[in-house]
């Protein structure tokens, strides 16, 4: 929970997690055309959010820099922690309740045909200001990115594979705009 932010705009708030290099990583549609963006930490602290480093249109991420040294959370290199039936927990702020857990299952996994998008199906309940929240493995790595959920399904949720933040990670050149 030391490593799990609120990430909030004008316009709403969501959740999002430190990756090392002290980044946080959250949803686009979280910060998307946000004037301004402040991360809000487990003490209290609250920084403002100095630039954006990188984006990912596609699978809905954003890595955003709020220029403050902080515990990190492990990214998962373990494939199997991904498969249907693999247990998870989801740390997000739903409705601004800070560190909020939810527990389930992968259930599936969702790929489009021709984009490079793939999604994560799970049963844990993600809830407005979730998304950006990490979906962690048994041991505490994040193998996911709680991205949203189908209002008329029934824990019918969905997570971006950690894979394609790693690969975010790496492309980031530096401060961009996302307007």
């Amino acid at each position: 929970l030391r490593s799990t932010v609120v990430v909030r705009t004008e316009d709403g708030l969501g959740s999002g997690f430190v990756v090392p290099g002290g980044l946080v990583v959250t949803n686009l549609h979280v910060v998307a055309g946000a004037a301004g963006i402040t991360v809000r930490y487990p003490s209290g602290r609250e920084v403002q959010v100095q630039d954006v480093r990188g984006f990912d249109a596609i699978n809905d991420l954003a890595l955003l820099n709020p220029n403050l040294g902080h515990p990190a959370l492990p990214l998962s290199n373990d494939d199997s922690a991904q498969r249907p039936g693999a247990p998870i927990v989801i740390v997000g702020n739903p409705h601004g309740l800070q560190g909020t857990v939810s527990t389930g299952v992968v259930s599936g996994i969702r790929r489009h045909p021709t984009l490079d998008f793939e999604l994560l199906q799970i049963d844990a309940a993600i809830s407005a200001g979730s998304s950006g929240g990490p979906v962690l493995d048994r041991s505490g790595k994040v193998v996911g990115v709680a991205r949203m959920y189908l209002k008329d399904g029934q824990n019918l949720n969905f997570a971006v594979p950690v894979r394609f933040v790693k690969r975010l990670l790496r492309t980031s050149e530096g401060p961009i705009a996302l307007s």
